[in-house]
């Protein structure tokens, strides 16, 4: 993410007076883009430093071991696609889809583990 689109996302302009109010305000405003998994919103003199820290992107996603559903099926199921940001959260919620579609066709006993590479 270029720092233009970041400054676009904060409401604190330059030369522009600004609170700690504003500075919470911004910190909320770059998570909510649901870009970054770290935002830290420092004043050093004059100058308002931001940090941020993207999240990774997703490069592909695998299914392995599935023989009831097949790749497609599962893949409609789950948030993580390919170019898209990955999130621990979003790896989470992804398993407890894969499990809702396995329970959905009488596999209540499915398990599902995830490897990051």
């Amino acid at each position: 993410v270029d720092a233009d689109t970041i400054r676009n996302y904060v409401t604190i302009k330059p030369g522009k007076p600004f609170s700690s109010a504003d500075i919470d305000e911004a910190v909320k405003a770059l998570f909510g883009t649901g870009l970054f998994s770290d935002v830290q919103i420092n004043q050093v003199g004059s100058t308002l430093v931001i940090k941020v820290s993207e999240y990774q992107v997703v490069n592909q996603v695998l299914f392995q071991g599935n023989k009831k559903l097949k790749d497609n099926a599962l893949a409609v199921a789950v948030q993580l696609k390919p170019r898209g940001t990955f999130s621990q959260q979003a790896l989470d919620a992804d398993v407890e889809a894969v499990k809702a579609a396995y329970r959905r066709i009488g596999r209540d006993d499915a398990a599902v583990t995830t490897q990051i590479m």
